[in-house]
């Protein structure tokens, strides 16, 4: 990867980073991050790879120890850098503990503390639920205009970045293809192949001059439109059970109490089951129950004979050789490395499947032929769970879905009656439509709208 970097990056830009999985984005923060030194902070995709204290207050001054400044001054900067991310109640916490989702903010409140001139994001929502990962990527905005940092940034969930960006990066095959701003970038794309790393609107508005870039944009256009009428699919509760919990209640230490406390669901055969939730509310700690991984307090865990195959969260623990089709996993991108994991957790012909976290560092694309392995696996009638916070990958995935809050589920049923009501909880799609018709809830039913 041969780039001048001095002519793509300049000072106190927001700059967003889109390519297909594998296409050398993470190369390309490595490669800034050599380029300025220790003028650069870098948080990575897997927050595993960055944490090394065992307390948060710990990871926290990590980075700023050694340096050369007073105590008070180091007490000072973590007591603000928490506060600005909300951290200050977790100082006491191990961060063995965390969910992913923490991690990742952590990592990014640890690299802030620093107060370095350039912030390189590798997908720092990817692990986030839709409600933190908007006040996290608000804060990186911020960070950007009012702190004038120079932020570039690498997501595949581009709803919330494409249009603020000043500068959109694209990159195929380790080069830049094109570097612009985003509605001549986006032009770019939409004629070149590249619709499908557009955000939500873009993609369904791809023929529009010019594209619209926000959702605000994408309602716009559709109140000027007359709406179609859907009939909705019924969700039929009278299925065969593959797997059930009932009244389970489950904590990993007695002094934080119970993760999930009563707990009851059915995963039913040939179906696929989204779990939901706020990070940190135990969408994880369910599928380790389901799966035998560890054990409940109380309650009933019934999976009817049926084997069960699970795609955790950090996808290196399914990698058991040095290479597979002659690479090693440790050298693909970190979208690669899931779709590695999935292929080698369905080897195995599990009737139960799941997936935690399953599209992280995934393209659109890559998004579709999951969605594609998902249909057929049902009408093997395999079972599938999948742990996410990508509500327009459930959206087009799910049959059902269940929302925790508080140690318990707060809904449990329809996907699109989900998507309807919600304000936070729903897809771009929704939000677009929202007023105007409750006919158009996934990408595609917006698309046959726009025909």
């Amino acid at each position: 990867m041969d780039i001048q970097y001095e002519k793509i990056v300049e000072k106190g830009n927001f700059i967003l980073v889109c390519g297909m999985t594998g296409s050398g984005k993470t190369t390309l923060l490595k490669k800034l991050k050599e380029y300025f030194k220790d003028n650069a902070m870098m948080v990575m995709q897997n927050p595993d790879n960055q944490i090394i204290m065992d307390s948060v207050y710990g990871e926290l001054a990590v980075n700023l120890s050694g340096k050369g400044l007073k105590d008070d001054f180091i007490k000072r900067r973590i007591a603000e850098t928490a506060s600005f991310f909300s951290l200050s109640h977790m100082f006491d916490k191990r961060t063995d503990s965390l969910s992913g989702g923490e991690k990742q903010i952590l990592n990014l409140a640890s690299v802030i503390a620093c107060d370095k001139d350039v912030l390189l994001l590798d997908e720092p929502a990817s692990m986030l639920d839709p409600v933190m990962a908007g006040r996290l990527l608000d804060r990186v905005k911020k960070i950007n205009k009012e702190f004038f940092k120079t932020v570039i940034i690498t997501e595949h969930r581009t709803d919330e970045l494409f249009y603020y960006a000043d500068k959109i990066i694209l990159l195929d095959k380790c080069e830049i293809v094109y570097a612009g701003k985003p509605d001549e970038t986006a032009v770019y794309m939409a004629e070149n192949g590249y619709g499908y790393l557009l955000p939500t609107v873009a993609r369904i508005f791809a023929d529009k001059r010019p594209v619209p870039l926000s959702l605000a944009e994408g309602h716009k256009y559709i109140k000027q439109r007359n709406t179609i009428h859907k009939e909705q699919d019924s969700v039929n509760n009278k299925n065969e059970i593959a797997a059930e919990l009932k009244n389970v209640s489950f904590g990993y230490t007695k002094e934080n109490g119970f993760v999930i406390e009563d707990f009851s669901m059915k995963l039913y055969k040939g179906k696929c089951h989204f779990i939901v939730g706020e990070n940190g509310s135990g969408k994880t700690t369910v599928a380790k129950l389901l799966s035998g991984y560890i054990k409940p307090y109380s309650g009933k865990i019934k999976t009817y004979g049926n084997s069960i195959g699970i795609l955790s969260q950090d996808v290196t623990d399914h990698f058991t050789n040095d290479e597979y089709d002659g690479r090693n996993p440790y050298d693909l991108s970190g979208g690669e490395k899931q779709l590695l994991a999935l292929s080698l957790v369905l080897k195995n012909n599990p009737d139960i499947i799941i997936l935690d976290e399953p599209t992280k560092g995934v393209d659109n694309r890559e998004k579709a032929n999951l969605i594609n392995t998902i249909n057929e696996l049902k009408k093997q009638q395999k079972t599938i769970l999948v742990i996410s916070h990508d509500i327009s990958f459930m959206a087009d995935a799910a049959d059902y879905v269940c929302m925790i809050s508080d140690r318990q589920p707060v809904y449990s049923g329809n996907v699109r009656e989900f998507c309807l009501e919600n304000v936070f909880y729903t897809t771009p799609v929704c939000r677009m439509w929202k007023g105007i018709s409750e006919d158009v809830v996934t990408e595609k039913e917006a698309e046959e709208w726009n025909r």
